[in-house]
C-alpha cells in the first residue's frame, strides 16, 4: 500500500484558519467591570471577585485542559472534537454573563462568578486545541509559518473587535461608559440612559459577538484540516502530569521562550493596562487615549507583514531584536520623559507618533509563535513524543498569571499613589507614578524578555536541521508498512 500523499495546505486552509482566531471574547472585559458596577448594579468588592475568579479559574484550567486534550484521540481526530464541544458552553456563557437576574447580591456573585469562569473555562477548551491545530494541519515547516501569520493577524484583529462591537452598539443605544467624578451623572454628561435600556444595549452587544464567534469557529473546524497522528509504541505509556511537566519545565529551548514570551507580554501589559491613567493623569491627553491605542494597534498589524518577510529572510531572533531596540526602546524612553512643558503644543502630536513607532515594534513580538513550533518539532525529534496542546496550555496558562500580576499589581499601586477615584483632582504622585511603571516598569521587562531571548537555543541552521531530521523520520516510518508487505509477499512465495 502506498503511502497516503497530503495536500498542500492552500490559502483557503490559511485563511479559515486565521479566522478561527476571531473574535477573542474575552477583548471586552474591560467593559465587563462596568457594566458589573453600572448595569448589574452588584457590590464592588464582588465585582473585583468575578474578575479575578475568571483570571485564577483560566490559570488553574490552562494546563489541565492541556493534558486532556493530549490524551485525546478519536475517529474525528485529536483537537477538533474539543473545539465541537466547547461552542455550546462559549455561547451559553458569553451571553448569561451579559444578562442581569433580579437576584440579590450574594445571589449575583453566584451568577457571575459561575458564567464567567465558564466562559474563560470553555474558551481555553477551544482555544488549546485551536492553537495546537497549526501543527498537526501540515509537516511543512513553511505552511506552519503561514498558518502562524494569519492566525496572529487575526487574532490581533480578533481582540479588540469585541471593544469595538460592544462600543458601537452601547453607542447606537446612547450608552456611555465609565464614571466621571467632575460631572453629576453617573455615565458623565448627558442625560442618564434607562438601566432596562442599558441591559438590553449589553445582551444586544453580547449576542452579536457571540454570533460572530459560532460562525467563525465554525469556519476553522470545517475548512482547516488535521492530520491523524498514530501513537508509536514508545509513546504507549502511563499517563503522568508530573512527568510529563518536568519534561517540559526542564527543555530548555521551551523554558527560554516560555520566560521570554510572558515576561515581553507583561512588558506589554504593563503599559496598556495603564494607559487610561497615564494619559489622564501623566499627560492631560485623556481625549486622546482611544485614538492613540487604535492608531498603536492598526500599526502593529500592518506591520506583521512586513516583519513576516524580514523574519524570512534574516530569521526569527534578529525580527525580535530589530523591532525591540529600535522601536520599542525608543518609544518607552520618549513616553517617559514626554510632558507638556517638553512639548508643548505638540504633545500630542508626539503621543501619535511615538505610539506608531511602538506599534512597528509591538508587530516583531508577535513571533513568539513562530519559536513554539521551533521548539515542539526540536522536542518531537528529541524525546519522540508530541504534546502540543500541554506545550501551548502551559503558555496560555503562565500569561494568564502574567494578566493577574498587572491587574493586582496596577490595583495596589493606585492606593499607593492616593489615587481616589471619587475626587475631580488627583494628586501629582498619580500622574509622576503612573509614568515610571508605565515605562520604566516595560524596559525592565523588555530588558529580561532579552536575555532569555539571546539565550534561545535554536538557530536557523539548526531549526532547518531538525526539520529534514523530522521529514526523513516521517518518510522511513511510511516507507516501514510497503517494507513489511513486500517481505510477506516473498516469504508467501517461498
Amino acid at each position: 500500500m502506498a503511502p497516503e500523499v497530503k495536500k498542500p495546505i492552500s490559502f483557503l486552509n490559511k485563511l479559515c484558519y486565521g479566522i478561527g482566531f476571531f473574535p477573542e471574547l474575552t477583548g471586552a472585559i474591560g467593559f465587563y467591570g462596568v457594566f458589573l458596577l453600572e448595569v448589574a448594579q452588584i457590590l464592588p468588592a464582588y465585582s473585583s471577585a468575578v474578575i479575578t475568579g475568571c483570571h485564577i479559574a483560566g490559570g488553574v484550567l490552562n494546563p489541565v485542559v492541556g493534558f486532556l486534550v493530549d490524551r485525546t484521540n478519536t475517529r474525528w481526530g485529536k483537537l477538533k472534537p474539543w473545539m465541537v464541544a466547547s461552542m455550546i458552553p462559549i455561547s451559553a456563557s458569553g451571553f448569561l454573563m451579559w444578562f442581569s437576574p433580579g437576584f440579590g447580591q450574594t445571589a449575583k456573585l453566584i451568577w457571575y462568578l459561575f458564567f464567567a469562569c465558564a466562559l474563560y473555562g470553555s474558551l481555553i477548551a477551544y482555544n488549546t486545541p485551536v492553537n495546537a491545530l497549526v501543527m498537526l494541519a501540515t509537516n511543512d515547516p513553511q505552511e506552519r509559518d503561514s498558518l502562524n501569520l494569519f492566525a496572529i493577524v487575526f487574532g490581533a484583529v480578533g481582540g479588540i473587535a469585541p471593544s469595538l462591537i460592544y462600543g458601537q452598539v452601547l453607542g447606537a443605544y446612547g450608552v456611555a461608559i465609565g464614571n466621571d467624578p467632575c460631572h453629576n451623572t453617573t455615565n458623565g454628561t448627558g442625560p442618564a440612559v434607562p438601566l432596562s435600556v442599558q441591559k438590553t444595549a449589553y445582551m444586544v452587544a453580547a449576542s452579536v459577538t457571540v454570533g460572530i464567534f459560532l460562525l467563525c469557529s465554525l469556519i476553522a473546524i470545517l475548512g482547516v484540516p488535521e492530520m491523524k497522528v498514530p501513537v508509536a509504541t514508545g509513546e504507549k505509556q502511563s499517563w503522568n502530569p508530573f512527568r510529563m511537566s518536568k519534561e517540559i519545565f526542564t527543555f530548555w529551548p521551551f523554558v527560554c521562550v516560555l520566560i521570554a514570551f510572558c515576561i515581553g507580554s507583561l512588558s506589554f501589559e504593563l503599559q496598556i493596562g495603564n494607559i487610561g491613567v497615564m494619559f489622564q493623569y501623566s499627560y492631560g491627553l485623556e481625549a486622546e487615549t482611544a485614538n492613540v491605542l487604535l492608531a498603536s494597534t492598526v500599526t502593529s498589524v500592518l506591520a506583521m507583514f512586513p516583519w513576516y518577510l524580514f523574519m524570512k529572510r534574516f530569521g526569527r531572533k534578529a525580527v525580535m531584536f530589530t523591532g525591540v531596540l529600535i522601536f520599542m526602546v525608543p518609544h518607552n524612553i520618549v513616553w517617559m520623559i514626554m510632558s507638556e512643558e517638553l512639548f508643548g503644543n505638540s504633545l500630542a502630536t508626539v503621543a501619535y507618533v511615538s505610539s506608531v513607532w511602538g506599534g512597528i515594534g509591538v508587530g516583531s513580538l508577535t513571533i513568539a509563535p513562530f519559536l513554539i513550533t521551533d521548539v515542539l518539532d526540536e522536542f518531537h525529534l528529541k524525546t519522540g513524543k508530541r504534546m502540543e496542546a500541554v506545550f501551548y496550555s502551559m503558555v496560555a496558562c503562565l500569561d494568564v498569571v502574567a494578566d493577574a500580576i498587572v491587574l493586582g499589581a496596577s490595583q495596589l499601586f493606585l492606593q499607593f499613589v492616593n489615587y481616589d477615584p471619587n475626587q475631580c483632582v488627583q494628586p501629582d504622585s498619580v500622574g509622576s507614578g503612573f509614568r515610571y511603571i508605565g515605562t520604566v516598569g516595560p524596559l525592565v521587562c523588555i530588558a529580561i524578555a532579552l536575555f532569555f531571548l539571546y539565550l534561545y537555543p535554536i538557530t536557523e541552521e539548526s531549526r532547518r536541521a531538525t526539520a529534514q531530521a523530522l521529514k526523513e523520520k516521517r518518510e522511513n516510518e511510511e516507507n516501514r508498512p510497503i517494507l513489511s508487505e513486500q517481505h510477506a509477499t516473498l516469504q508467501a512465495y517461498t
